[in-house]
């Protein structure tokens, strides 16, 4: 059986450090049968010159003179994509050699699937790297309840199918934070996910990396409007889930300033309003009532020793990626209107 054409799709602007590490990971898979969209979004660095000297038949490159936004520039990708599977990497990622082959044959297994998503590991230029929690078994799984609760995968992490993103919808050009939980509103409705547990990305942090200070409020609109938007059937199953996702990002919040009381209070609402999502396998909601009780009982100012002696361990064994990155916050972005 001959493998699908995979369509790799990278968006970028400015970057050319990082897009040449990013188009040379996607050199170096070890499947054959991909092609490389590279779509600028009017760089003024150097990086359209150095895309049109790339002598690679595998490679396609496209220039966007007038700025737009990430979300633009991959569906602008998307359009020009002919793999059966697609998969969207950000210009300051890396992927690893056998992502596309690992990520494609679960796909080609599960003929019902939307996507496979793989976990990724956080690296910075001092050296350091952390695997972020993915599931270690590989799991078939509908993951809207999930989605909607707070998680989703990232770019460079997930192969989808093509036709399933142009049936979702393909990206929203109105976001330019948390697009890609939006778009997993949508694509995860439309049949299960496949969680495989190998790592296949490379995540780099760094500090050219910002958020919109209202980046909560921007996720909060649309995730009420798209369960608003649900059949009546299932709007309150959709209900219950918002209710968790904000219990649980409070309760995230609370654990953050050292107020285990309340971080513990706010995880028990979560687990009250959706009870399903405690046998999650993206969700640790077992693991934050965990740490929220014995937060509890050990008190804030032990908290915050053992903060202070995890960030030690993890500095001796390199694990500690971002360690001296600046919180970023720019001005309040406004959702466009429709």
């Amino acid at each position: 059986m001959a493998e699908p054409l995979l369509s790799v799709v990278i968006p970028t602007r400015n970057r050319l450090g990082f897009l040449r590490e990013a188009v040379e990971s996607v050199r170096r898979q070890t499947y054959a049968n991909w092609e490389l969209i590279v779509v600028d979004d009017a760089s003024e660095d150097k990086t359209w010159d150095w895309l049109c000297s790339l002598e690679d038949s595998r490679i396609r490159t496209l220039r966007v003179k007038r700025r737009s936004e990430r979300t633009s520039a991959r569906n602008r990708g998307l359009a020009e994509a002919r793999g059966d599977f697609v998969l969207f990497l950000d210009d300051d990622d890396r992927l690893r050699p056998l992502a596309l082959e690992r990520l494609a044959a679960a796909l080609v297994r599960h003929q019902s699937a939307v996507a496979t998503i793989g976990a990724r590991v956080c690296f910075d230029e001092r050296g350091h790297r952390r695997r972020v929690p993915h599931p270690r078994l590989q799991r078939v799984r509908h993951v809207w309840a999930d989605v909607v609760a707070g998680w989703c995968g990232g770019q460079g992490q997930c192969l989808i199918r093509r036709h399933f993103l142009l049936a979702a919808g393909s990206w929203s050009e109105n976001l330019f934070v948390a697009e890609d939980h939006e778009l997993w509103l949508r694509l995860a409705r439309l049949g299960p996910a496949i969680l495989v547990p190998w790592d296949v990305l490379e995540c780099r942090v760094h500090r050219g990396q910002h958020r919109p200070a209202n980046t909560t409020t921007i996720e909060e609109t649309f995730r009420r409007g798209h369960i608003q938007a649900l059949p009546e059937r299932e709007r309150q199953r959709g209900e219950r889930l918002f209710r968790a996702w904000k219990a649980l990002s409070e309760a995230t919040r609370a654990w953050d300033r050292g107020d285990p009381w309340h971080a513990f209070r706010s995880a028990l609402v979560a687990v009250g309003a959706a009870p399903e999502l405690s046998f999650s396998p993206v969700m640790p909601i077992a693991t934050l009532l965990a740490r929220c009780f014995i937060g509890v009982l050990i008190g804030r100012r032990a908290i915050f020793a053992v903060r202070r002696m995890k960030i030690r361990c993890r500095e001796v064994a390199r694990s500690n990626p971002g360690r001296d990155r600046p919180v970023m916050r720019i001005a309040n972005y406004r959702l466009p209107a429709k």
